[in-house]
């Protein structure tokens, strides 16, 4: 078979089948417009203005600063008020929970759902991670155990406690203790509960038994089931933590 050299040359032109140069090809760069260039996408496409953000949380009694989103926080007599306000969807994409794992920015995390499976029809105290889309609306912490994942991240305090009592008037929301109602604390001796992301299921107006506290947090071991929530190791939470927004999207399918 006869041989072919090809010579490494700045416009090597093209070659025919048989390697014989058939002339060089013609190239030019187009003129560069002077002045400012408008910011674009990498696609040539100009980028679309920013929307300015909305206020940020108001109401925080800690006095941290925190960044626009989709709730505030309210000290209110016993604990934090949550109330949904307007204000765009922050976070560039959307945790989406499939069967290899947690999908976030390009990258897939093992995860760990309910003992019973996702199930559309969820119930207080049946094991299931529910269905459909939900969006992330808070993030808590433990100050004692790690710095702050997100600007807008709220500490933990001693007395914080979750009710999920469905006869109660608080059923689905945080409370201070004491707490007469069924109720789970969110300051626990296991590292579960150190970076929390609460949900919007069943929230802000909560249906009696329809679930409770559906959060994303720190798996208790890898792939180990969860009572209904979304569970991860501790560094991948971390870095979720430090990118999700309020009003990501948590996808259930």
């Amino acid at each position: 078979m006869q041989g072919i050299s090809i010579q490494r040359r700045r416009n090597p032109g093209t070659f025919c089948e048989r390697g014989r140069h058939t002339g060089r090809v013609p190239f030019s760069r187009p003129p560069r417009p002077r002045g400012r260039l408008p910011p674009t996408t990498g696609q040539g496409i100009p980028r679309p203005e920013r929307e300015a953000p909305a206020p940020g949380l108001r109401g925080n009694p800690d006095g941290i600063p925190i960044h626009a989103g989709s709730i505030e926080y309210l000290h209110h007599g016993t604990g934090y008020v949550l109330k949904r306000r307007p204000g765009p969807a922050y976070g560039r994409s959307s945790l989406v929970l499939t069967g290899l794992g947690l999908r976030f920015l390009g990258q897939t995390f093992p995860c760990s759902i309910g003992r019973a499976g996702v199930r559309a029809d969820k119930r207080e105290g049946d094991g299931a991670t529910p269905g459909g889309t939900h969006r992330i609306i808070g993030c808590l912490f433990r100050p004692d155990r790690l710095i702050r994942p997100a600007p807008w991240a709220v500490p933990i305090r001693l007395d914080d406690l979750w009710c999920d009592d469905p006869a109660s008037p608080d059923y689905n929301r945080p409370a201070r203790a004491p707490c007469a109602a069924s109720h789970e604390a969110l300051r626990r001796p296991d590292p579960l509960y150190d970076i929390v992301l609460l949900t919007d299921w069943n929230w802000p107006d909560a249906v009696p038994g329809r679930g409770s506290a559906i959060f994303l947090h720190q798996w208790r071991r890898p792939r180990h089931p969860t009572e209904g929530c979304v569970a991860v190791q501790r560094e991948h939470l971390i870095r979720i933590a430090g990118s999700a927004a309020p009003g990501t999207r948590l996808i259930v399918s």
